[in-house]
């Protein structure tokens, strides 16, 4: 039995008045199709690593090489350049104690569980609004498709970025029983979540305003989950503090970087994006007044969209997603590595932008399910505009193709000829980066010499 503190009586001033949600069992079926799409949809874009999975930077010539040698407990707690990765180091601990062929089935697979979740959790939002099955189909869809999505999904590297947009359905999510099963699977969600990197706890200030604006001990455990998770990773920072090299730039750059990504990259052609982008840097040192007209576009593009996902959502729901993107945006931006004019362009350093692009999908596909007839009519447009960039980004593989293909873990380990260490590439391609796998007799192919 749900505690009558848990679930306050009245109107919720978070949803809104025109919700009509659907009954539970098609809640659960719907949200079944969209995580089905959005697989569907990873598997005809990158085949070849579902196929062939591959290691990709970091979870191969950093973690799996540190990690190799130290005792579980060690490993689960292993910190690389300041930031601690649970899952990360998870996935990757896995990693290596499976057969060497298989060592990049956890780090590919894995992820892409933590990403279907992520689906699921944005189709159980829009189907609680009363969006239409098309609408969740199409948010699942674009989730897949987003340009970020190239970098970070099936990646055990990039899962922070994953997760980030996980704990952000997480917020979204309709209340339940404080101490109820469904909450305490969610409570765990996001403790993993928080754990690997800090993207997901920059994330803090929505969940402290949604327990703010509905008081229930739900929300205030959910917001004290993130709360410590934050605090250690704080505390992570602070220990590690001679390996964290950001140089911390909030310039017209970063602002401009923001907008490129979330806003234009999502509806405009990347070759597009990158031809403002040149633009941009044709003026030289003096753009700031060209980076302020793009952030005014940006800002009227996210005005739009809240306009189209309140009818849905909410107002408050829809204004909260929407300063969430800038936050989250900024701050991600303001941290990066390297320089601001580094993430200028229409997919380099997407996976900065990859929570504030899953806003603006939810705010999208609410917006498609709007009531008032103009309303959808304007979210149609922008949906068909947003998956027909998608569909040219696969198609013109010139810099998607950097993501869509790399060096196997298993066709390394076959081309060994003999047992003993065996240095298999690690992506992406051309990048020099290489692990080395200690291979046995039973792992080599037939064909190949045996060990003397």
């Amino acid at each position: 039995m749900v505690a009558a503190s848990s679930v306050p009586r009245g109107p919720d001033p978070v949803s809104s008045s025109r919700r009509v949600p659907a009954p539970a069992t098609q809640r659960t079926a719907l949200a079944w199709m969209g995580t089905g799409l959005f697989v569907l949809c990873l598997a005809v874009r990158t085949p070849d690593l579902f196929r062939h999975p591959r290691f990709w930077a970091e979870e191969g010539a950093l973690y799996f090489r540190a990690m190799r040698d130290l005792p579980l407990l060690g490993a689960l707690g292993f910190v690389a350049n300041g930031n601690y990765q649970f899952l990360t180091n998870l996935f990757v601990e896995l990693s290596i104690l499976s057969p060497p062929r298989q060592a990049a089935v956890a780090t590919t697979y894995l992820p892409l569980l933590v990403a279907a979740y992520g689906a699921f959790l944005m189709a159980r939002v829009l189907v609680s609004s009363g969006c239409s099955a098309v609408s969740v189909a199409v948010a699942c869809l674009l989730f897949a498709a987003q340009t970020a999505g190239y970098e970070v999904f099936l990646s055990a590297t990039n899962v922070q970025w994953v997760c980030s947009a996980v704990a952000l359905l997480l917020a979204l999510q309709d209340d339940v029983g404080a101490t109820s099963a469904p909450a305490w699977r969610r409570y765990a969600a996001l403790a993993a979540c928080g754990l690997t990197g800090t993207p997901s706890c920059i994330l803090l200030p929505l969940f402290l305003a949604l327990a703010w604006l509905r008081p229930t001990r739900y929300r205030f455990t959910l917001a004290a989950v993130l709360a410590a998770a934050a605090a250690l990773q704080c505390g992570v920072i602070l220990a590690h503090a001679g390996q964290v090299h950001r140089q911390f730039q909030l310039t017209p750059q970063t602002l401009a970087a923001f907008v490129l990504h979330t806003v234009l990259a999502g509806f405009l052609p990347v070759d597009g994006v990158e031809s403002m982008t040149a633009v941009l840097r044709a003026h030289g040192p003096h753009w700031g007044g060209s980076a302020a007209q793009l952030t005014l576009v940006g800002l009227a593009g996210l005005g739009i969209l809240t306009v189209l996902a309140r009818d849905r959502l909410g107002a408050v729901l829809a204004v909260a997603l929407a300063a969430t993107a800038v936050q989250v945006g900024l701050v991600n931006a303001f941290g990066q590595l390297g320089k601001a004019d580094d993430l200028l362009g229409g997919w380099a350093g997407a996976r900065y932008f990859f929570c504030p692009s899953t806003c603006l999908i939810v705010m999208l596909a609410a917006g498609s399910s709007a009531d008032v007839r103009s309303l959808r009519v304007v979210a149609g447009l922008l949906v068909f505009m947003a998956l027909g960039d998608a569909a040219l980004s696969r198609i013109d593989a010139g810099w998607s193709g950097l993501f869509m293909t790399g060096p196997s873990v298993s066709g390394g380990v076959d081309r060994c000829r003999v047992a003993g260490p065996c240095r298999v590439p690690v992506g992406p391609n051309g990048s020099g980066m290489a692990v080395d796998l200690i291979v046995t007799g039973r792992d080599l192919p037939a064909s190949a010499t045996p060990s003397q």
